[in-house]
């Protein structure tokens, strides 16, 4: 297949605290005889930050043989359509191609197949679980030298798959505690330092009332948000039956801080 050039992919720059074991763990299995290892665990507790983590680590070349690592949001994905559409976007295959394949999903498998020992990171999979054997089934079947790393808040149920289960983090007390907020980006600390003003829980819109407009510097506050999740300085809890969207609270470690 031809190939264009990819989307840059998001860059983190924040650190990855308190999961150095898991990605240990998770490089061990892409050594391995893992081709597709399955980051499971609740909403916020992590799952993009360890994907994203490993997928610096495997695109600088650090990890195993990969001749190369593709990072793909699924968010959006609905079907196996969006998902093809996705990942081939993503890799930078032009499918047209790739001729007499019986379906597109297919079409990717063929082209895939050609790219020796690649790794494919796919974030968010959980609203197209049902929707793995027709997508990425398929691709690890033609393509045997594919590795893929999931995250999902649950299994995908095929055969071979590997799972890394994760589990909430807790806020370390005292100077550790305070060598964690040193870490944190400036726009982080306002956020945290502004939301305390609520006694419970709080909406998105409702952080946005009370979080001054520059606070959150050039991310969306919704990912601000979500990245302070997942270093469990904000605990999310489940969306609200108002309509409002997910509700977040402080930590109790951090507001006695």
């Amino acid at each position: 297949p031809t190939t264009k050039a990819r989307p840059a992919t998001p860059s983190i720059s924040r650190p990855l605290i308190g999961r150095e074991a898991e990605l240990e763990q998770l490089d061990q299995l892409g050594l391995g005889d893992a081709r597709l290892v399955t980051i499971t665990g609740p909403a916020g507790v992590g799952k993009t930050s360890l994907a994203r983590a490993y997928f610096r680590v495997a695109e600088s070349g650090a990890s195993g043989d990969h001749s190369g690592a593709v990072f793909c949001d699924l968010t959006w994905a609905r079907g196996p359509a969006d998902i093809v559409t996705a990942v081939t976007h993503a890799v930078g295959f032009n499918l047209s191609g790739v001729p007499g394949a019986s379906s597109e999903s297919a079409a990717l498998g063929e082209a895939l197949a050609g790219r020796d020992q690649l790794l494919l990171v796919l974030d968010c999979f959980e609203q197209i679980v049902d929707c793995a054997a027709q997508t990425l089934g398929l691709w690890l079947a033609a393509a045997p030298t594919l590795r893929v790393v999931v995250t999902s808040r649950a299994p995908l149920g095929l055969a071979g798959e590997s799972l890394l289960s994760l589990e909430t983090l807790s806020l370390p007390p005292g100077p550790a505690l305070s060598a964690s907020w040193d870490l944190l980006e400036e726009p982080a600390q306002r956020a945290i330092a502004q939301c305390a003003v609520f006694a419970g829980s709080f909406s998105e819109s409702a952080a946005c009332a009370v979080v001054a407009a520059d606070s959150a510097g050039p991310s969306p506050l919704g990912d601000v948000l979500k990245a302070l999740v997942a270093a469990s300085w904000l605990e999310r809890l489940d969306d609200s039956a108002a309509g409002d969207g997910p509700h977040f609270v402080l930590a109790q470690t951090v507001r006695a801080f």
